[in-house]
């Protein structure tokens, strides 16, 4: 399917004629997303290849850098909503856009914190309304549940932020059309890259913030994926990684090419504070 002639499902099943007018971009804000070391990552993969795989997606915004030379995607994630939230942008745009633009005329403290609070929310679309105006509205856009696995970051201090950005959903919507979209761990067997595929993966970074599901991410997970990553490669696939830039994650892959890189870090509630630190990318040799 080319760009000039997409089409999407619309609310009653009928067929839309969409012409993007810009490439497609991230539809969420995501603590340690990659908007900004695309420019890094995307030179260290290949020009050609068969299937993509990004078992971590977030915010996926190497896999919507990629999309016009995709011809296959598989994407997963350990967040489930956050998966479910990507099927309904694929699979029925045009109704979240609906639910999502009743979300912004309604917009305020109260409604927000009435929103978060609703954590029975029912039906695929009305989840991803949900999770992606309290992504758009939340502080820094972070996503943080508790023990309970319940949502509970405070509201965010925007003006006039952009909870329904029709066009870019109706864009990304197209780029999905080419996923496999599932939910559930980097260790699940149908994550199964051959020779000629890519896999980008970007794993809650060692030493860093683990609040994103209700388990963590420690050594015993970082050894787990180096060995899975390790598994890719002998497949013949090309594997790129990021990382801290720490002294496990440099044992870990001491066999694979290191590129020392410099990002942004946003979650700092002082624009001042929210400086470069180093990180690494990670190439199978």
């Amino acid at each position: 399917m080319s760009d000039a002639d997409a089409t999407l499902p619309g609310l009653t099943g009928e067929t839309l004629e969409v012409t993007p007018s810009s490439p497609p971009a991230p539809f969420l804000k995501w603590a340690g997303g990659k908007r900004a070391l695309v420019p890094d990552i995307v030179p260290r993969l290949p020009q050609t290849f068969n299937e993509y795989w990004e078992p971590f997606l977030g915010g996926g915004a190497v896999f919507f850098a990629l999309a016009d030379r995709i011809g296959r995607a598989n994407l997963s994630d350990l967040n489930s909503d956050l998966m479910e939230t990507y099927t309904v942008v694929r699979d029925d745009p045009e109704s979240l856009i609906e639910h999502l633009e009743r979300h912004a005329e309604r917009h305020s403290r109260d409604y927000y914190y009435a929103v978060r609070d609703r954590h029975d929310e029912r039906g695929p679309v009305a989840l991803a309304a949900r999770f992606i105006y309290l992504n758009k509205t939340a502080y820094n856009g972070l996503f943080r549940v508790n023990r309970a696995g319940k949502f509970n970051v405070p509201i965010g201090s925007y003006e006039a932020p952009l909870i329904c950005d029709a066009e870019n959903l109706r864009v990304a919507s197209i780029a999905l059309q080419k996923a496999t979209l599932s939910s559930g761990s980097f260790q699940d067997s149908s994550i199964a890259p051959q020779h000629g595929d890519i896999v980008y993966a970007d794993p809650p970074y060692d030493g860093t913030f683990t609040g994103y599901t209700d388990g963590g991410f420690g050594r015993d997970e970082q050894e787990a994926l180096r060995d899975r990553a390790t598994q890719w490669a002998d497949a013949g696939a090309r594997v790129v990684l990021s990382n801290s830039d720490t002294p496990l994650i440099r044992s870990l892959y001491a066999e694979w090419t290191l590129v020392e890189v410099q990002a942004a870090r946003n979650i700092n509630s002082n624009g001042a504070g929210r400086s470069k630190v180093g990180e690494l990318l990670i190439v199978n040799p």
